[in-house]
Formats: C-alpha cells, structure tokens, sequence
C-alpha cells in the first residue's frame, strides 16, 4: 500500500475525529464501543479493530485536540489490550 505524505499507520487513537469504513464495522462484533477502565471507548474500539487485521491511520498533516476528562497514555492502551485478551481467554 503506498503511504500518502503525513500518514503513519498506528495502533489506536482518539476518535474524536475520524473516518472509519462502514465495512470496519461488518467485521467486528456489537457492542463496538465499550468502556474499559482508565481508557475510552474509542481505544477498545481500536483494540477489536486490531483484532479484525484493519489497519488504521493517522493524517499527521492534521491537528486535533484530545477530548476526554483524563489524559491517555500508551500504557493505559497497553494494560486494556492485555485485560481484554486476559477476558477473551476467560470467554
């Protein structure tokens, strides 16, 4: 796939701003946005998207703030992936 200039494919975002494939959403199950603690439902969103192989990229030649009540950070990500996978194998 070629990469137009300022995109850089990535793991999960905010989703305050984005454009997602109405065909992303055939391939993932309901409900597809959940909270999870400490992260919001746009990165669980991120996570089934994963799951599915959708990639999923950011436009760097654009800027938008976070919008939330707390600030998240790559750990947050990472510890909701493992607690997902850990409910997964639970399932």
């Amino acid at each position: 796939m070629q990469y137009g200039e300022g995109l850089l494919r990535i793991e999960g975002a905010g989703l305050a701003c984005a454009l997602i494939k109405r065909s992303a959403f055939e391939k993932i199950e309901k409900p597809y946005f959940f909270p999870f603690p400490n992260v919001g439902e746009d990165l669980t969103f991120c996570i089934k998207l994963q799951k599915a192989g959708i990639e999923m990229f950011c436009d760097t030649t654009l800027q938008f703030g976070h919008l939330g009540h707390t600030e998240i950070f790559e750990k947050d990500f990472v510890e909701a992936y493992a607690e997902l996978q850990k409910q997964e194998q639970k399932q």
